[in-house]
């Protein structure tokens, strides 16, 4: 019986790692949080957005509790769909919740913005505005 000329193991690649071209995500943030108009087609991607949309979710742990789906499986998902976690999603959409609700309410307090955007203190809604590199939120409203 004569030996087999067929390598053993894995092939080489046949790719160089400078040509590859990097992975981008089908979807972006702005596909979820373009909600009531936009339906991506994507049951569990319009399920967070819906889930985060029209029940005002201030934690990732809320939106995987009311999905009943794991949270770190669903961070796993979410990168390879949006390139984000659920907490960055999640934290993008309290932003934007709140920053267009200063922009409707200029008279409230911090207080009163944080409450009704679903925060317990005015100190969350600060550091929401800290995270995204706003400052913080009456500095905004000097701006103007």
């Amino acid at each position: 019986m004569g030996t087999s000329s067929m390598p053993v193991g894995r092939r080489p690649h046949t790719v160089n790692k400078e040509d590859r071209k990097p992975f981008t995500p089908p979807y972006t943030i702005g596909d979820l949080f373009a909600y009531p108009e936009k339906v991506t087609g994507n049951q569990l991607l319009d399920a967070v957005s819906e889930a985060i949309y029209t029940h005002k979710f201030t934690t990732a742990k809320e939106v995987a509790e009311y999905l009943n789906l794991d949270q770190n499986k669903l961070n796993n998902v979410l990168q390879i769909f949006v390139g984000s976690t659920l907490g960055e999603i999640v934290s993008a959409s309290v932003f934007i919740r709140v920053e267009k609700y200063l922009k409707e309410h200029p008279e409230e307090t911090l207080d009163q913005v944080a409450k009704a955007t679903g925060y317990n203190s005015k100190s969350a809604v600060a550091c929401i505005y800290k995270r995204f590199g706003k400052g913080t939120p009456r500095a905004e409203e000097t701006k103007k």
